[in-house]
């Protein structure tokens, strides 16, 4: 998706720009909100082009998904905490956490499903491969076939005109 992959270099330079700025420009908090709208745009865009991979028939982009869900879960908890909405529990405490570390592990997983995927399609291009060298000798063998009786007929007309120049220097002795 060449497409995308515009999108997130602009996106990365963005957030680049961002730390930059914060360094040289302007004051901390201001970075950070800079900063954390620009890391919202990048998560919010990735997900949505992970929906659309996986609506589009790819199953590593639905586990992909349930990576960013179950970080994006435990952020959702974090906040509600930090807005007075929700107490704190153990989930509220460390809900970022625990979706961070799922989310990492659904990645390896989606990572492990695509490199699967990878393998089938090489080891279906190998199998071509295979059945297009099979026929290119079956076809090779019949060229060599077809010259050697090609061959053997010029063997034999040259054989026979021979004879007839034979027969004919006979004739025209006697």
């Amino acid at each position: 998706y060449p497409r995308h992959n515009e999108v997130m270099n602009i996106l990365a330079v963005a957030v680049s720009f961002g730390c930059f700025g914060t360094v040289f420009f302007w004051s901390y908090s201001t970075g950070i909100r800079l900063a954390t709208l620009a890391m919202l745009s990048v998560g919010t865009y990735l997900v949505v082009v992970g929906f659309r991979v996986w609506r589009g028939g790819g199953s590593s982009a639905g586990i992909y998904l349930l990576g960013w869900g179950t970080f994006i879960a435990g952020a959702v908890l974090l906040v509600l905490k930090a807005l007075g909405i929700l107490p704190s529990f153990f989930l509220t405490d460390y809900g970022i956490q625990i979706g961070s570390g799922l989310q990492v592990t659904f990645f390896s997983l989606s990572l492990a499903d695509r490199i699967r995927i990878t393998q089938l399609e090489r080891d279906v291009a190998n199998q071509a491969m295979l059945e297009g060298y099979k026929t290119l000798e079956h076809e090779l063998s019949r060229r060599n076939e077809i010259q050697n009786e090609n061959d053997k007929l010029m063997a034999d007309m040259l054989y026979a005109q021979e004879q007839l120049t034979q027969a004919d220097k006979l004739s025209s002795l006697g």
